[in-house]
């Protein structure tokens, strides 16, 4: 929400910025979803491995359940060991897309989304 009359941002009910630069890094890891136009897939990771980045990278277990629930609600549950280069365009795009949605963030940004 954008308090148009102070000029505040607020996600979540917080002020993001009064946040400094260790709190606004977390906040972006956890709260922020990135849809990227070409999709920005690690190629050396499949599937699995690219979707759950971002917990991993904040130290984050991955839960199994989500995990099978998010591969199976983009049609990957057979791709998952798949590295991207193994992967049609549509299934990179839709494994960038869980890559987004895998730690529940406030606010998922896509740069030219899909329809």
């Amino acid at each position: 929400m954008i308090d148009q009359a102070s000029g505040k941002v607020f996600i979540e009910g917080k002020d993001i910025y009064k946040f400094n630069d260790d709190e606004l890094a977390i906040f972006r890891r956890r709260q922020v979803g990135l849809i990227y136009q070409f999709y920005n897939l690690i190629p050396i990771l499949n599937v699995e491995e690219n979707i759950t980045l971002p917990l991993r990278l904040d130290n984050r277990n991955v839960n199994p359940n989500k995990l099978k629930e998010m591969l199976e609600l983009l049609g990957l549950e057979n791709r998952r060991t798949h590295l991207p280069s193994e992967l049609s365009g549509g299934q990179q795009q839709r494994t960038s897309i869980g890559r987004a949605m895998i730690t529940s963030p406030a606010i998922i940004l896509a740069d030219e989304p899909t329809r």
